[in-house]
């Protein structure tokens, strides 16, 4: 039984390891220090999605999303990165950005009744913005316009 005991408590500390490890590993922690991003002459203050479950967690229950603010997914490599709007309360415009911080790709006004549809940009990107929906058109956003990040 003791025997028994033990193996369930090195099995449940290793889970617990795989799982911290999981979350952590890639984590792009250098770019923690992010602020604020402008594109045109338009500045929002904006938030870190730099783990993975943050970035799985993104914007969902939230009621919504202050003005002039918005969430950067920072992903540990280019890729194909989706977004969807499980568990979303309110629309957003998503902009995807090349390790540069060009713009590659814009979803205007994605819906919370769109899940469970993904939203993928049509080229490879690092970064993610979500910001409320509307902003990419009040403020002239276009597909390769950089970005400045602070």
């Amino acid at each position: 039984m003791k025997n028994l005991i033990i193996i369930f408590i090195i099995f449940g500390l290793t889970l617990g390891i795989i799982f911290w490890f999981t979350i952590n590993f890639n984590s792009n922690k250098e770019n923690n220090s992010f602020s604020s991003i402008k594109i045109n002459e338009s500045v929002w203050d904006i938030e870190i999605a730099d783990t993975l479950l943050s970035r799985i967690e993104g914007l969902s229950n939230r009621v919504s999303l202050n003005p002039a603010s918005g969430l950067l997914f920072i992903f540990p490599e280019n890729g194909y990165h989706g977004i969807w709007m499980k568990e979303m309360k309110f629309s957003i415009d998503i902009i995807w950005f090349d390790e540069n911080f060009v713009i590659t790709h814009i979803k205007e006004d994605a819906k919370p009744e769109s899940y469970p549809e993904s939203f993928n940009p049509s080229d490879p990107s690092r970064y993610v913005l979500e910001i409320n929906a509307g902003e990419v058109k009040k403020t002239g956003i276009k597909i390769w316009q950089k970005a400045k990040i602070f």
